[in-house]
């Protein structure tokens, strides 16, 4: 077996990608993907932000319409939704499993990474979210830490009836915040 820093497992049949296959992304390519999904839940689905839903119901209409825009674009990459393991393990955050909204990953190799995605519907992402979007794009490989997540970006997305805002991360900190109005043709104008 061969030992791996970025396998969960820490050894073996590690899904590392070769540089074709991977796929560079910035805060802007992300958040122009997110919108162009975004735009398609608020056309065709407005309505369902106004009610009191579980956060779930819009975050599966959105993971819907990500997956059909974007599998082409992230073909060698895994996009999942609600996905809690890590390799054979299960993700944690702090003493807890963690069930991450929206992943752009390559299942069994931490090193892959891209995106970690907290979504909430009609209120803004809470302190829990935020800690969680910190923890898992914070590099602790110069630490006693058992497990690096290496998640390149981290996005808390707040889906509200007359505004979008998204509060992006990088390396543990917050890297910027951008806000959109919404109607129900989607995103009209950027800014608040």
């Amino acid at each position: 077996m061969i030992y791996c820093d970025y396998c969960p497992r820490g050894y073996g049949n590690c899904h590392r990608l070769d540089e074709y296959q991977r796929v560079s992304v910035s805060i802007k390519s992300v958040e122009d993907d997110l919108i162009t999904a975004i735009n398609n839940l608020y056309i065709d689905n407005y309505d369902l932000l106004g009610r009191e839903l579980n956060e779930r119901c819009i975050t599966n209409h959105l993971f819907y319409y990500f997956v059909s825009e974007f599998k082409n674009k992230y073909k060698y990459y895994n996009i999942d939704a609600e996905y809690g393991k890590n390799g054979e393990g299960v993700k944690k955050y702090e003493y807890t499993y963690a069930y991450p909204d929206i992943l752009i990953h390559k299942r069994d190799c931490n090193n892959e990474n891209l995106v970690y995605m907290e979504i909430k519907c009609n209120k803004y992402n809470d302190e829990r979210d935020k800690s969680k979007l910190a923890y898992f794009t914070t590099d602790f490989s110069n630490t006693n830490k058992k497990c690096n997540y290496h998640y390149k970006l981290g996005v808390g997305i707040s889906l509200l009836k007359h505004n979008v805002e998204f509060v992006w991360y990088i390396n543990g900190k917050i890297e910027c915040v951008n806000t959109y109005k919404t109607g129900e043709n989607g995103i009209v104008k950027r800014g608040v």
